[in-house]
């Protein structure tokens, strides 16, 4: 989701719409209108497309008046808004963190029947600091599921995928990674590329070996399970072409992840 910097003083969330944004010439939305109008502009562009609204919320402006606000610009019911709580970067579910969240979702409910509420959040540092093969608790997932048993019982899960929350300028590292959701958990695999170099491209051999610690491990689901999942395979058993491009291993762990969402959501 996209930084809220810009937005005016008070308001706590950016509107968001599923589709068309920007295109609809009678609500009037571009780059050029002034922040304060563009609550209202979404309003009108969400009755346009019959989508409802959609607003991002975090948890510094999360007060009831500011939410009552909101609701006013967007000149919609709150069974029309559908909310978002952006906690971006959560490391661990911990029991303080789990009692905040829940007090910013008791204010939510107390300023409205919205149409939905979604936690979003992601435990996927910016950094990984470690290299060969190790696991850590998804704290989104972790987090959500506490928030759920505690009586937050229509609470809808969002996460970041096999990123971290916060982007930032990208550079080239000496290291390769790939990021494999489990249940609970994140399987992580990391090496360090050699310096010298044979027929491939160090990266993409080092993908191999990082891939071949992945299938060798217990969370591997298999090559049916995903597009990604049977890539890693291929180039675990020395097969794959495009191993050296540094999308890669963000192409295949976020083509996991969703299988993995999907069939969490079945479940």
């Amino acid at each position: 989701m996209a930084h809220s910097a810009g937005w005016p003083t008070g308001w706590a969330g950016r509107p968001i719409s599923s589709t068309g944004l920007g295109r609809s010439r009678s609500s009037r939305w571009s780059a050029a209108t002034p922040p304060s109008r563009r609550p209202a502009a979404a309003g009108r562009l969400g009755d346009e497309l019959g989508a409802g609204a959609a607003v991002r919320v975090r948890p510094g402006a999360a007060d009831r008046d500011t939410l009552g606000r909101i609701i006013e610009r967007l000149a919609r019911a709150p069974g029309d808004i559908h909310v978002v709580l952006d906690l971006q970067y959560v490391a661990e579910a911990t029991a303080d963190g789990v009692e905040r969240a829940a007090a910013i979702l008791t204010t939510l409910t107390e300023s409205g029947a919205f149409g939905s509420t979604t936690l979003l959040t992601g435990s996927i540092p910016k950094t990984l600091g470690h290299t060969a093969t190790w696991e850590q608790a998804r704290a989104e997932e972790v987090l959500w599921e506490r928030l759920v048993r505690a009586g937050a019982g229509n609470l809808r899960f969002g996460d970041y995928g096999a990123v971290h929350p916060i982007p930032s300028k990208g550079f080239r590292s000496k290291h390769v990674a790939l990021k494999y959701t489990c249940p609970r958990r994140w399987l992580y695999s990391r090496e360090q590329m050699p310096d010298e170099k044979g027929d491939e491209s160090a990266r993409g051999h080092t993908f191999r070996v990082v891939c071949r610690h992945v299938i060798e491990s217990e969370g591997y689901a298999g090559p049916g399970f995903s597009w990604g999942d049977r890539e890693i395979l291929e180039a675990a058993t020395g097969a794959g072409t495009g191993l050296g491009d540094t999308r890669k291993p963000v192409a295949l762990a976020t083509s996991h992840h969703l299988a993995y969402l999907a069939a969490r959501a079945a479940a």
